[in-house]
């Protein structure tokens, strides 16, 4: 399990559905890729089965792992401008 806490970067993302927007935060820990996603009014439900799934000892999703994602999730609970659009490229 790799460690290298460049790998551990949760980062916000932008997502949409036709009804509403999304919550969704992405965790690359190689040879994983984490993406936890939901509306707004449901985080508390999401933040559930986070636990959930880093209390499973089948999943290779540490507390550590799950705490930096529940971070974002708290914080972020909208919808983040991607760095990729034009008016935030350089």
């Amino acid at each position: 399990m790799n460690q290298d806490s460049r790998h551990q970067t949760p980062s916000q993302t932008q997502s949409q559905t036709n009804a509403s927007d999304m919550v969704c935060v992405t965790l690359q820990r190689p040879p994983h890729f984490w993406r936890f996603a939901c509306v707004p009014d449901q985080t508390a439900n999401l933040l559930e089965r986070l636990a959930e799934i880093a209390d499973d000892p089948n999943i290779e999703l540490t507390w550590s792992d799950a705490e930096l994602i529940a971070s974002e999730i708290v914080v972020h609970h909208h919808i983040d401008t991607s760095s990729a659009e034009s008016s935030n490229d350089r």
